[in-house]
């Protein structure tokens, strides 16, 4: 940090906030904006006026914008260093465009306004940079670009390719989407084949990024397990559900439950207070786990599924046909449901034959009293295809994309008559 001098209390208070903020950044996992702003297009001073004046009347109003753990200090008179510790990219720049908005409110005299200019530099710790020392280096010749650019606010980004940069993002702001309501639920239709009618929906969660758009699940939710959110994910998803369940009429909802989340000491606790809170019948719940069999051969998962069994809710076995699970495991193993891993249906579409080997897994998961769901169905030859192999219930993008709470009350009634002219 050459540009403040090294024996200046500025440098001193600002090596020590930015170390506290690193720390803090690493310690909780949270993402730490490290901006260089400097002051361009001074007007024309008038008498008595100086570059100090005004640089100390901008110090003062940005004091008024930031909190108190991020800090501001003065460089020069045109320089600043700005801290904003726990941000995400995004909320980074709103506060940003703040600052600059403070810009227009200056008076050197008495109804006599003065536009300023400003050029912003900005290195994200630890996804734009992770190299401590040299933070505050990196935000300024990203100012210095900014200026060349004629653009306001420039943010550093490493030697990355966009699918890095995009997936750094993707971790750092995940903790944030919970907190400023970037979630939401979505819901595809279920389709009873031999009824022809709309039965249920599973419950999907989405994520409306303000700078990336649509962030598929399949994006996220690793991270959501590394970070160990994937338990306020599903209390969230469930307690919309419960909050909605009322508006479905009475439709069955789907849930994804984790093995990990089905181990968590609070989840049964968790859905009943739910249940009470909204008055939710636990028999429209079916919450789908994924086949695991080296965790669900233990005993307390068996007993957790089993109380939750005794709570009213049905239990169904997500991508049914990995590999771990056979049908010999079912015989003490409380499932409701077969749901047919995705592989089934494009198998099928490419080899007819194949029908001769899926027909007697559908048969048995019967003969267990279990119904069978296939996922999937892209096209109409597919539905065809689940219907003669006798499946129970079937969703996918053929049946219906998945919608919002409004769309699916609408275009139930769509859905079952355009599927009951094919069939």
């Amino acid at each position: 940090m050459t540009m403040i001098n090294s024996t200046s209390p500025e440098f001193q208070r600002l090596k020590e906030r930015l170390d506290i903020s690193v720390a803090f950044s690493e310690r909780y996992e949270k993402s730490l904006a490290i901006c260089y702003l400097r002051i361009t297009a001074l007007p024309k001073q008038q008498k008595g006026e100086t570059t100090g004046n005004l640089s100390d009347w901008f110090q003062s109003e940005v004091d008024s914008l930031i909190r108190n753990i991020d800090t501001l200090e003065k460089v020069n008179n045109t320089d600043f260093i700005l801290i904003l510790t726990d941000i995400t990219e995004n909320e980074c720049e709103v506060v940003l465009s703040r600052i600059i908005g403070t810009l227009n409110k200056l008076e050197l005299k008495p109804m006599q306004r003065v536009t300023f200019g400003a050029n912003i530099g900005v290195c994200m710790f630890p996804y734009g940079s992770a190299q401590k020392g040299n933070l505050v280096q990196f935000a300024k010749k990203q100012m210095e670009e900014a200026v060349i650019n004629n653009r306001a606010i420039s943010m550093y980004r490493p030697n990355k390719n966009e699918d890095e940069i995009r997936q750094s993002i993707i971790r750092n702001d995940l903790p944030a989407a919970l907190q400023n309501n970037q979630l939401s639920v979505v819901f595809q239709p279920q389709l009873q084949l031999n009824t022809k009618k709309i039965i249920g929906m599973e419950a999907l969660i989405r994520w409306q990024h303000p700078a990336l758009g649509k962030i598929s699940p399949v994006e996220f939710i690793p991270y959501a397990e590394a970070k160990g959110l994937l338990d306020s994910l599903f209390q969230w998803v469930f307690e919309e559900i419960c909050k909605k369940i009322e508006k479905l009429k009475n439709y069955n909802i789907s849930i994804n439950l984790s093995v990990n989340q089905l181990l968590s000491s609070g989840l049964e606790l968790f859905i009943t207070n739910m249940a009470d809170k909204y008055e939710v019948d636990l028999s429209r719940i079916t919450l789908e786990i994924t086949e695991e069999i080296g965790l669900y051969s233990s005993n307390k998962v068996l007993k957790r599924i089993k109380n939750l069994k005794l709570l009213g809710i049905k239990l169904a076995l997500d991508d049914f046909g990995k590999g771990y699970f056979s049908f010999a495991d079912f015989i003490n193993f409380p499932v409701d449901i077969v749901k047919l891993d995705k592989s089934f249906v494009t198998s099928l579409a490419s080899n007819s034959h194949l029908k001769k080997a899926i027909l007697p897994i559908i048969q048995m998961a019967h003969f267990l009293g279990f119904k069978v769901v296939v996922e999937g169905i892209e096209e109409y030859r597919q539905l065809i295809d689940w219907e003669e192999l006798k499946c129970d219930i079937v969703q996918g993008f053929f049946i219906s994309k998945p919608l919002t709470l409004d769309e699916f009350i609408v275009d139930i009634s769509k859905i079952e008559h355009r599927v009951n002219g094919l069939l």
